[in-house]
């Protein structure tokens, strides 16, 4: 099972699609479930260069197919990724801090899905394409509070949790189940909007372009709706002439990624979480040929590769290989234990809590219990350490444990005593 896919429809985007699959693939998505709606270059075509391994193509026809589209993604495909982002080619996710999407994914586990709103930009002033790149050509968006389309989010899902799709940013989840935002807020059930937050990870979406482009998105109308009254206003792009005028930067450290990417695409296939799944179509759509997948890392080797990527001072990359690892290893306490000691030590005091309660309903142990008490400690929680040295004491007394683990009960007694 991969860890973090990506579905999106197209038509017509081959130019921003090749920049787009490369920004992504560059962050941590291991796969692209791609619907090519009627493109006159079809997406095949317009990959030409890039793994193929990487993408899946699916041709569909007619028009305000997205819904079907999403439909499609999950139930076809949605047992193959543990997470499932579903967003448009003019929409481009990245983390605020860090290079990869999957360890803040990691601390949103326990939801059916992760809500991320829009931070909408203009046209920067472009009549006509710029020669750019896309992310590096419009810098110009509306103020945090200056439109209500700063609240719309979309949306990267638990596909186990989730029973239908109904609207390109809402989805039906399985009772009991919700959607949060980076702050943990739940999303309202059947709303499309969320509390403001980009403190974790920014959706930038490019929805203008240049006049020229805009003029071309009228014309084409849109992927989810074909009534009248879903007809973009044309006063729209005189609004953000005047209103989105905030520059926003803080994409532009990837770009020079994303060139070299762009300039030799099969470089991409050396990033982890390639190749693709046995048996899933190859680019050529549904009849493809089938891809072969290397046996899954053993728990002994994920450990040990994880301690040598520590050793190096690679923190993201052990939390990426711990990621990965546990969707084919979730049964291994040791792996969630990990994850949270790499959590603590980045100061993911959220993820950190979560992980270690996944390792403990794995197993009992001093290591995760030592562990619970120094998340607790860290974070203000005195009873819940306390219940973890009482726990970590009874097993220094009944169990048969190594001697270093008597000598450290001392030092958990101080941090619960320092709590007062």
């Amino acid at each position: 099972m991969r860890y973090l896919s990506l579905c999106i429809i197209v038509k017509d985007e081959d130019r921003a699609l090749r920049e787009w699959v490369a920004h992504h693939a560059l962050l941590g998505v291991e796969h692209f479930f791609i619907f090519d709606n009627e493109s006159r270059v079809p997406v095949a075509r317009a990959l030409r260069g890039f793994p193929p391994q990487l993408f899946t193509v699916i041709n569909i026809s007619g028009i305000a197919q997205q819904l079907l589209a999403y439909t499609v993604c999950l139930s076809e495909f949605g047992h193959t990724s543990r997470w499932i982002g579903f967003i448009d080619a003019d929409e481009f996710l990245f983390p605020v801090h860090g290079n990869d999407l999957r360890p803040v994914l990691a601390e949103f586990e326990p939801y059916a899905g992760l809500a991320v709103p829009w931070t909408m930009f203009g046209a920067s002033g472009h009549t006509r394409p710029p020669k750019g790149l896309l992310t590096e050509s419009y810098l110009h968006r509306y103020p945090d509070h200056a439109t209500g389309w700063h609240q719309i989010i979309k949306c990267l899902v638990d596909p186990a949790n989730v029973l239908g799709v109904e609207d390109p940013h809402r989805f039906l989840l399985r009772e009991g189940q919700h959607l949060v935002n980076e702050q943990h807020i739940p999303v309202t059930p059947g709303s499309n909007r969320t509390i403001r937050s980009c403190n974790r990870l920014q959706l930038n979406h490019y929805f203008f372009k240049s006049k020229e482009e805009w003029e071309q998105k009228l014309a084409r109308g849109r992927a989810d709706r074909a009534d009248e009254a879903g007809r973009y206003p044309a006063s729209l792009f005189e609004d953000q002439a005047r209103t989105a005028t905030q520059l926003d930067k803080r994409i532009l450290r990837f770009v020079p990624g994303v060139r070299a990417a762009l300039a030799n695409p099969a470089s991409l296939s050396s990033l982890p979480g390639l190749p693709g799944l046995p048996g899933l179509p190859g680019p050529a759509g549904p009849a493809g040929p089938a891809q072969e997948l290397p046996p899954p890392l053993s728990l002994d080797d994920a450990i040990a590769r994880c301690m040598q990527a520590v050793q190096a001072g690679q923190i993201e990359a052990a939390q990426i290989l711990l990621c990965q690892a546990a969707a084919t290893q979730g049964h291994a306490a040791e792996l969630w234990l990990l994850r949270a000691m790499l959590a603590r030590l980045t100061n993911q005091w959220e993820s950190a809590a979560f992980l270690i309660r996944q390792a403990l309903l794995r197993a009992e142990s001093p290591q995760i219990y030592l562990e619970l008490l120094r998340i607790a400690h860290a974070t203000g929680r005195r009873e819940e350490a306390r219940g973890a040295l009482l726990c970590f004491s009874t097993i220094i007394k009944h169990q048969d444990v190594e001697a270093e683990w008597r000598d450290r009960q001392t030092e958990a007694a101080k941090l619960v005593a320092s709590m007062g």
